[in-house]
Order: structure tokens, then C-alpha cells, then sequence
């Protein structure tokens, strides 16, 4: 190849290669960002964790299971953030400190707050082990990337929910019943419906 032919390559590499910067992606780097994204939207999670926690309380603590007042203050609240297409960290983590400040009696935060700190802790176990997983698999996955199949950018790409979070469309994982936060909500909800109808 000519030294004319080399230069335009070269030129038309380096155009490919700044294509992502024109369009305002970085072609590295951004699973960081997503990262921290996931870390701001947590509270919603935590959220949906509380609502599952309730539930189990009340039907496996005879001593603190919900007051007929309680299930009314809760139901209201439910419902609101049921409806809302748009769950921002924000209004869960208001609707969290409500539950927590004026529904919830000592010791039935007492009794969340275990559950919390069993869940965590059972996360934690299972992050130790996949790591540890990942670093055997480590050599096979370095040996593979870059092959020009697309798997680096799938990898550092958000997933549905978050890129819909991100453009300032609906997002609430809460209305999800795929996830379990989803599914403890309307379970949630079924019972709060059941306690404001009994005598």
C-alpha cells in the first residue's frame, strides 16, 4: 500500500474511533456512571424491600401485626406510589422516613430493621462468592474481549429501566410483578385491602 492509501486508513480510523465522542458516549468508562445510577435509585429498591418486610411481620408476628389505623395510613401511601409512573429516589426515600417516623412502632422497626441487616448480609456472602467466581473465569473472558462481537459494549450498556430513568421517562420498579419488589407490593396491597374491609 501506497503512502496515499495508508493516510486516508489512517484518517478513516481515527473518525471511527471519535464517533462515540461526537455523540456524547464515552466508548469506555461508563459503567461507572450507571453504577452510581444504580446506587441513587437503591432507596426505591429499599423501599419495595419494606413493603415485602411488612407483610411477613404481620403474618409471622402475632404481636406486631399491623392496627386497623396503620393499615389505613399505609394503604394511602401504597397506592399512591402504585400509581405513579415516575418513581423518583427522592419520593421513596420521603415515603421511607414517613413509614418509619409515623406508621411503624418501635418495635416493629426493630423488627424490619433484622431483616434488613439479614438481607444485607446474605447479599454480601453472595458478592464474596461471585467474585470469587469471576476471578477463576477472568483469564477466559480477557482472552475473548475485544473480538469485535459487540460484548464490551453490551456490558457498559444500562439496562432498559435505568436508560428509561435516565431520558426522564416512567420508571417505578415497583409496578414490575417480574420483580419480587414488584410482587411484595401488590401483595401489600391485597392485605392492606383486606384489613380495611374486616369488621
Amino acid at each position: 500500500m501506497n503512502r496515499t492509501g495508508l493516510l486516508w486508513v489512517l484518517v478513516a480510523g481515527l473518525c471511527v474511533a471519535s464517533m462515540p465522542l461526537a455523540f456524547g458516549q464515552s466508548p469506555r468508562g461508563s459503567s461507572s456512571e450507571f453504577e452510581e445510577l444504580r446506587q441513587e435509585i437503591e432507596v426505591i429498591n429499599e423501599l419495595g424491600r419494606l413493603f415485602g418486610f411488612i407483610v411477613r411481620m404481620h403474618e409471622e408476628e402475632s404481636e406486631l401485626k399491623l392496627t386497623t389505623q396503620q393499615a389505613g395510613l399505609l394503604e394511602l401511601i401504597v397506592e399512591e406510589i402504585y400509581a405513579v409512573e415516575r418513581l423518583v429516589p427522592a419520593r421513596a426515600q420521603q415515603v421511607l422516613q414517613e413509614i418509619e417516623a409515623e406508621i411503624l412502632t418501635p418495635e416493629q422497626l426493630r423488627y424490619t430493621d433484622r431483616l434488613f441487616l439479614s438481607r444485607q448480609q446474605t447479599q454480601r456472602t453472595a458478592t464474596t462468592g461471585s467474585r470469587q467466581q469471576n476471578d477463576q473465569r477472568s483469564a477466559g473472558r480477557s482472552s475473548t474481549a475485544g473480538d469485535g462481537t459487540g460484548t464490551e459494549e453490551q456490558a457498559g450498556s444500562p439496562p432498559d429501566s435505568l436508560a428509561a430513568f435516565v431520558a426522564g421517562g416512567a420508571f417505578n420498579p415497583l409496578r414490575d410483578s417480574d420483580r419480587q419488589a414488584g410482587q411484595d407490593i401488590l401483595r401489600l396491597r391485597a392485605l392492606l385491602q383486606d384489613l380495611a374491609q374486616a369488621p
